[in-house]
């Protein structure tokens, strides 16, 4: 009876594959299986997974018969273990490139068996380069054993996780069927996380037993949509929010089917998805707000790295003094120190010599006090104006203008003319 199933989705893993199978045939706890699931790959990495399965009874090989992509594979990794062990109680997903120490299956049972509750057991972790001992990133301590509620669970969460690394964890296999497994989403491992927690808790083990290969950034939305669905149209729900996304699948998974245990029941189910959507949309326009703070200091650093100096900005704030409070920056400025006294350079033992007197500057000529009659002499008032003159007598009307002349008599109308006499009518010739 296997109760422990390590799954590897595997595409093109190249040189990193042979490290990362050889880590994890290395663990000291034996009893488990691994799944590995081939993508399709092109660089010969199935022929080494047939070579490592020859080898050692506990792996087991599929290949895929078309390209499924990054989360399709995810799932196809899960669904082969439930069906080659249907006994399994613990579930936990590899990759075909990171690196893991031999005690880390080991310390992760015992972490999973000490409490009921825990749903996910992972290991500190660091991010490295090229080499192990090359460290890049390093993610803080982060727990749920401690929070009793369901809201400080999934408060803690989503202020805590870094869901990249915790997503190599160690899953009671069961909790992980009813979250949906892996979704069709952008930022997929976080949305698991967070659903997740309203399952069960959280448990850490303290100490560094993951270690996680970051040779590449973070892929942006439009090449993380790419490996998703490779070689087909993405749907159109992807193009919406990745928050808005998150919380439908909420109010599908918690509100709406209940899938939650612990009496979260579908009401309660309903607020999560809500108060995700919520957080989802404030975290979203914290970070819209903050790239445009560095696209504005973009140029200000620019500048300052061309110049071979580095300068620091920061934002203004007001310095006005409060009733009873500290006074203000200015204000509580001490006056600067006197310049200290340059030290004498003279060699010991010999007499300083005196410095020479400064030639005396001859005085100028007085100029010439333009105006001096002005200047000698006081100014006379000033007489006052004299009064002006009242004015002159209104002017006479003007006398009226003389009356035109009579209107022109009307013409007489002008006599008809005499019409004129009538033709004699012609008599008509008498016959011959």
């Amino acid at each position: 009876m296997t109760r422990v199933v390590i799954g590897a989705p595997v595409f093109n893993g190249g040189e990193f594959l042979a490290g990362a199978i050889e880590s994890l045939l290395a663990q000291t706890y034996t009893d488990f299986l691994l799944v590995l699931c081939d993508d399709g790959s092109t660089d010969g990495s199935h022929a080494e997974l047939e070579r490592y399965a020859a080898q050692d009874e506990r792996v087991h090989v599929e290949r895929n018969g078309g390209r499924l992509g990054m989360i399709g594979n995810w799932r196809r990794v899960f669904n082969v273990a439930r069906s080659i062990a249907p006994e399994m109680e613990y579930f936990a997903w590899a990759s075909d490139h990171d690196v893991w120490d031999a005690h880390w299956l080991e310390s992760l049972m015992d972490a999973s068996q000490s409490d009921a509750t825990v749903v996910l057991a992972y290991p500190r972790a660091v991010g490295f380069g090229e080499q192990p001992a090359d460290v890049v990133h390093t993610p803080g301590d982060f727990d749920t054993l401690g929070a009793t509620g369901l809201r400080e669970r999934l408060l803690d969460t989503w202020h805590g996780m870094a869901a990249g690394y915790m997503v190599y964890g160690l899953y009671r296999a069961d909790a992980l069927a009813r979250c949906g497994v892996y979704r069709y989403v952008r930022d997929p491992d976080r949305l698991l996380m967070f659903e997740l927690a309203a399952h069960g808790t959280f448990h850490q083990v303290h100490s560094t037993l993951f270690f996680r290969r970051r040779t590449s950034a973070k892929p942006s939305p439009k090449r993380q949509m790419a490996g998703f669905f490779p070689g087909r149209r993405r749907p159109l729900y992807t193009y919406l929010p990745w928050w808005s996304q998150h919380a439908a699948i909420l109010l599908w998974s918690l509100g709406l089917r209940g899938n939650a245990r612990g009496g979260v029941g579908r009401a309660r189910g309903a607020l999560v998805a809500a108060w995700y959507l919520w957080l989802g949309f404030g975290l979203e326009a914290r970070r819209q707000i903050r790239l445009r703070q560095r696209s504005r200091l973009a140029p200000v650093r620019t500048a300052a790295l061309l110049a071979g100096r580095v300068i620091e900005v920061k934002p203004k704030r007001p310095t006005r003094p409060t009733l009873g409070g500290p006074p203000s920056a200015k204000a509580s400025k001490q006056p600067k120190a006197q310049k200290a006294a340059k030290p004498d350079r003279t060699p010991a033992g010999q007499p300083q010599a005196a410095k020479p007197a400064k030639k005396p500057v001859p005085a100028s000529p007085a100029k010439p006090i333009r105006n001096a009659k002005a200047s000698a002499e006081p100014k006379a008032p000033k007489q006052p104006k004299a009064p002006k003159p009242e004015r002159q007598a209104p002017k006479q009307p003007k006398a009226p203008k003389p009356e035109r002349q009579a209107p022109k008599q009307p013409k007489a109308p002008k006599q008809p003319k005499a019409s004129k006499p009538e033709r004699a009518t012609k008599l008509p010739k008498a016959p011959r």
